[in-house]
Formats: structure tokens, sequence, C-alpha cells
């Protein structure tokens, strides 16, 4: 299946610098693996934000960014991963990094990505996080302390909304059940 027929009007090629290939996920409602290949500069991380713009307009939340096949990137270069998280959190989905080869891990913990974004050492362990969900736990009261369900760490909230386990970063949904007066 091409790129246009998943997001149309998706381009999948800058120059010879790098490529960009989209695919459905299976057993993932709203999710998409996108995948690079080549180098990311300070051009082709404009060219790349202006394409991954389109992901969440055409209904995908749940994304996972592949960079097994990246070979360089530079810091100005990756301007459009915070873009299209926000992009992605207004709707409720998540996104989630894969396959970063050392160098490139280095340029992520050099800006605090590593300690923002979720990330994974395949693809198939970001679709096996995808598929576990996101924990939703009803609570009572505020402030409130939770296991967190995937790695049993002990956290504290002080309010209800989306959260996400600083130790394992799964995300954790917190609602406030309120009491209708009588």
């Amino acid at each position: 299946m091409s790129n246009r027929t998943i997001i149309p009007g998706f381009q999948d090629q800058y120059g010879s610098e790098l490529a960009i290939d989209l695919a459905r996920i299976d057993g993932v409602p709203d999710g998409i693996v996108v995948t690079f290949s080549g180098r990311i500069s300070y051009n082709a991380g404009k060219w790349t934000q202006n394409q991954l713009a389109l992901v969440v307009p055409a209904g995908f939340c749940r994304v996972i960014l592949d960079y097994t096949e990246v070979t360089y990137t530079t810091s100005a270069g990756m301007a459009f991963l915070t873009q299209l998280y926000k992009q992605v959190v207004l709707v409720g989905g998540d996104l989630v990094l894969t396959g970063l080869r050392d160098e490139v891990h280095e340029v992520f913990s050099l800006l605090g990505f590593s300690q923002f974004f979720v990330i994974r050492d395949s693809v198939q362990e970001a679709i096996d996080y995808f598929k576990s969900g996101a924990a939703t736990l009803t609570v009572t009261s505020l402030p409130t302390v939770v296991s967190c369900p995937s790695c049993n760490v002990q956290l504290r909230f002080r309010d209800d909304g989306r959260h996400r386990c600083p130790r394992c970063r799964a995300p954790v949904l917190i609602v406030l059940q309120r009491t209708r007066s009588a």
C-alpha cells in the first residue's frame, strides 16, 4: 500500500537524503508506523515536519517513529518531534520512538528527548506497548497514590488527567469519580 493511499497527499521522499514509509498497525486502532531511512538534516527535518503534520488529521493518534535506518540527525532537524507530539496528545494519542542508533540516541539524550518520549528498542515492542493500552484508574479523591499497572511502582497524583509513570513511561489516565448531589 502506498503512502498516499494511507494518507492522501503524503510525500515519501526528500531528494536522495531521506525517505519515509508508512504502515498501518494491525490490531491497534488509529495506529501507524512511520519509518525513516537516511539522514535527517535541518532541511530534511523541516520537510518531515510538513509531512508528519498530515498524520493526526488523517485519523492516526498512536504513532510509532522508527529510526532503525536513520544514519544521521541534527538537533535542528528534530523540531518536528515536539510538534507531532503536541498534535498526538491533543487527541488522546501517544508517540513511541524505536530503533535509535547510539549516535542518534546521543542527540536525543542531549536534547532531553529520552526523558520525555517513550522509547522502545523495536517496532514490535512499540506495537506491544500500544496493545497493552493506557491504564485508566478511577479514584474517589485527590491527591491519590496508586500502583503503576505496568511496573507496580507507587505513583502519587495531585490531579486527574493523563500522566506517565516516571519509571517505565507507561501512560496512566486518572479519572476522578465525582459524586452527584441529590
